[in-house]
């Protein structure tokens, strides 16, 4: 039995440095915002610069006379949910609930992946896999100081739209593993935005919004190019590899860990020691993977001498 180990850790390593990108969009929204900005502008401007990029990258490289018209129903629905579903949804919960509280509903999304994977994909669901995903949700749910009461200031209809994000988040996975049949990951990424932005033109058309001070043009350009372009294409190109969906899902919930380290470095926020220990079972649950298949290599070379 051939093993793809090398393919699974490129995976690894692309996902995981997509993940990092994003633990970025939390300070680059928190600068928008301290210059005046407020969620659904900061969200649909990282929209519209994000597509502006993709649009004038593909007429330049001619991506787009490659595209079958046959494909754009999909990639539509792809960007509606994916991406503009998810920035929606979690942005509307960030102001009904705590941001931790939303993060957590944001982060259901690995549970989504493995159940939709298994129906749609037939992935099976291992005993690594579900451990992993409980290492995820425990770490995050410590990490992100859940045990709090005070920050768990809820309600019904916020829990519902939290959970909603996690849902169309989790189609990023979900549908990109159909995607990835289709087209790079480049590609992907790029009608992936390009599509999702047009949820935007509705809810905040850019030719009603007041022209940004360049502090937010600063925030926005972090928002659009580090934490969407770059990575979203190095996580479709993650999984353009070996590595599965429940399993990538699984290592972007690295994204709230690296959140919560930059804004100890640059906002001197103060960890809990329970927090620690939340970062330190979610490093655990992105690890166990590469070390059973490092495991997995050994007895495999073993059993062939």
């Amino acid at each position: 039995m051939k093993l793809n180990i090398k393919g699974k850790r490129l995976g690894v390593a692309y996902v995981t440095f997509a993940a990092m990108l994003w633990g970025g969009l939390p300070i680059y929204s928190k600068y928008a915002y301290i210059y005046g900005s407020d969620p659904i502008t900061a969200a649909a401007m990282r929209s519209y610069i994000a597509a502006l990029f993709f649009i004038i990258w593909f007429l330049i490289d001619g991506t787009f006379k490659k595209i079958n018209l046959k494909d754009v129903p999909f990639y539509l629905l792809y960007g509606l949910i994916a991406f503009g579903g998810t920035s929606l949804f979690y942005m509307t919960s960030v102001k009904m609930l705590s941001t931790s509280m939303a993060v957590m509903l944001l982060y259901t999304s690995p549970a989504f992946v493995v159940i939709l994977s298994r129906i749609f994909y037939k992935e099976p669901i291992t005993k690594l896999k579900f451990i992993a995903l409980m290492c995820t949700f425990i770490g995050c749910f410590l990490a992100v100081r859940g045990y709090s009461l005070s920050t768990l200031a809820i309600n019904l209809k916020g829990i519902i739209i939290g959970l909603a994000s996690g849902l169309c988040y989790s189609m990023t996975t979900v549908m990109g593993k159909l995607a990835k049949t289709k087209y790079s990951g480049k590609t992907n990424a790029g009608l992936l935005i390009i599509f999702g932005m047009s949820i935007y033109l509705i809810i905040s058309p850019p030719w009603k919004m007041s022209m940004p001070s360049l502090p937010q043009w600063a925030a926005y350009l972090g928002l659009a190019i580090l934490g969407t372009v770059l990575a979203y294409m190095f996580y479709l190109k993650g999984l353009e590899t070996e590595l599965d969906g429940g399993l990538a899902s699984i290592m972007a919930t690295t994204e709230p860990i690296v959140a919560t380290l930059l804004s100890c470095l640059l906002f001197r926020d103060v960890l809990e020691i329970i927090q620690i220990i939340g970062i330190m079972i979610v490093i655990l649950g992105v690890i166990l993977p590469i070390i059973v298949d490092r495991n997995k290599v050994s007895k495999h070379i073993k059993s062939a001498k």
